[in-house]
């Protein structure tokens, strides 16, 4: 009859070691996750440092580009994967997304 059995306990030590480092590393990345949104959520400076830097949500009216196309002709319109193209007096215009031919 055994009074200890060593070696199983090193292997169960072992097992809730590696448990507890797996269970610790998702808590901080849930923690950091959590402060990280309610700082996004709180301060308005931080929040467009965010957008613009990281999310790249700099998008304004101002700084659109855009095409202007006269409302008299027929123009017919064609988009295709990430270009604009437009046939106007059988000429046709491609455009990127940056309004260049």
């Amino acid at each position: 009859m055994k009074l200890l059995d060593f070696e199983n306990n090193k292997n169960n030590e072992k097992l809730n070691r590696k448990k507890v480092l797996i269970v610790t590393v998702i808590v901080v990345v849930a923690i950091a996750f959590i402060i990280l949104f309610s700082i996004y959520c709180a301060d308005k400076s931080f929040r467009d440092m965010v957008d613009k830097y990281i999310l790249m949500k700099n998008v304004v009216e101002d700084s659109t580009a855009s095409i202007s196309l006269d409302e008299s002709e027929s123009n017919n319109i064609f988009a295709y994967d990430k270009y604009i193209c437009i046939l106007s007096k059988n000429k046709l215009t491609n455009y990127n997304s940056y309004v260049k031919s």
